[in-house]
């Protein structure tokens, strides 16, 4: 390139001052294409938070965040929004934080125009987007995460209208997996490509454990135990019922197997009361999720949908086999019978058969593990999606170029 692209990335997925957990798989995304040489911006808005509200944990967090913050060089804003609490109002976000967008978007540009905009999720973020783009005249890339494609369009009729007309009308669209990009071009009524641009992890902190056993210890965990973790939302969605039931029948079979689960959620007593197999331990930041992954033996995600969850990529990392469910692009990081096991949905005599299999091989573990750390470094480098996110940008901009001269005569 000529000179340094400029990139305003718009998402509610970021981390905040009172929560640097969340999103904080785009702010490494930010952050390798920062060092790739790209100028990165970021405006995550979050709604209006009164404190009669903060009762609840959730928004309570969300009142008490900063309004900006440097995050390793990158600057980030969050504008405020107004927005009432449930999924009822998402069909409204994109319109009530565009006023606040405008702002913050003017305030940065200033100093030198943006090249592109990228929106990670479509909805709200991709609506908002597009109503910047159009706005601003900018190009836009609008990258489909998961949830904004498999459950927020079937919210309600205008959701899905919403989620459509943003895959129709961004310069580029993009997806984190092949499966999503294909139901993406299901909901599309105009044929357009959709791109597919993989995560990747970072295989430093996510790497095999020089030492199990100094690791269990500093964790206390039982130094023999067969150990299986979760890492995910304690929810319906993400399989918990399912997993609290094959867990039993694990337990029944290898007294010494603990389950380890990381993350927060409504099913949270459901698993204290299986009883000492299970660890519920919260929610914990990157650093911590990295350490009891490399003390674990196998990850297990029961997942009803995905995109392409970060947790299989970094457990992968870490040297762990993966048994899962073959839904979303969960099959295109899990090679079933090579790097681990992938059962339906919903299946729990499956999901405990593919557990109890792998705590009684530890030679089958070792060597899924390793060609599961082999396949992260190969196909979900950080390079791969440096690339592929500087080709999708290039795309964005000669798109929305070609796009206005063919306006342009029908204006006149």
């Amino acid at each position: 390139m000529i000179r340094t692209l400029r990139v305003l990335t718009l998402t509610d997925l970021f981390p905040r001052t009172t929560d640097v957990v969340n999103g904080s798989f785009v702010l490494r995304e930010c952050l390798a294409l920062k060092q790739a040489g790209l100028d990165i911006r970021v405006i995550s808005p979050i709604p209006y938070s009164p404190s009669f509200l903060w009762g609840n944990e959730k928004w309570r967090s969300l009142g008490m965040s900063s309004p900006a913050h440097l995050w390793d060089g990158i600057c980030a804003c969050y504008p405020r929004y107004g927005r009432p609490p449930g999924a009822f109002y998402r069909k409204f976000e994109p319109f009530a934080m565009f006023p606040n967008l405008c702002r913050s978007y003017l305030l940065w540009s200033r100093e030198k125009r943006f090249d592109v905009i990228h929106a990670h999720g479509l909805l709200p973020g991709g609506m908002a987007a597009i109503l910047l783009s159009k706005t601003f005249h900018v190009p836009s890339v609008c990258h489909a995460r998961g949830s904004d494609v498999n459950v927020y369009p079937y919210e309600s009729r205008a959701n899905f209208a919403l989620t459509r007309y943003v895959i129709e009308n961004c310069d580029v669209a993009v997806a984190t997996s092949k499966a999503l990009a294909e139901k993406m071009s299901s909901m599309s009524r105009v044929k357009r490509q959709i791109r597919v641009l993989y995560k990747s992890v970072d295989t430093k902190l996510f790497s095999p454990a020089k030492d199990k056993a100094v690791l269990r210890k500093q964790l206390d965990i039982p130094p023999d135990a067969f150990v299986a973790i979760f890492v995910g939302g304690l929810t319906r969605d993400k399989g918990i019922m399912e997993l609290i039931e094959a867990w039993k029948e694990v337990s029944k079979k290898r007294p010494e197997a603990l389950l380890v689960t990381i993350g927060s959620g409504p099913l949270h007593n459901d698993l204290v009361h299986v009883g000492q197999s299970v660890d519920v331990c919260g929610t914990k930041p990157n650093t911590q999720v990295a350490l009891w992954m490399k003390a674990s033996d196998v990850l297990v995600l029961p997942s009803h949908n995905e995109g392409l969850p970060n947790v299989v990529l970094e457990a992968m990392a870490c040297g762990l086999p993966v048994v899962a469910t073959s839904v979303g692009g969960i099959p295109e990081a899990v090679v079933h019978g090579e790097t681990g096991f992938l059962v339906a949905a919903g299946a729990c005599p499956e999901l405990a058969s593919r557990i109890l299999s792998l705590a009684q091989n530890p030679d089958l573990r070792r060597s899924m593990g390793t060609a599961a750390r082999r396949r992260v470094e190969t196909v979900f480098r950080w390079e791969n999606y440096v690339s592929g996110a500087m080709e999708v940008y290039r795309s964005a901009i000669e798109r929305h170029k070609l796009r206005t001269r063919q306006r342009a005569p029908a204006e006149k």
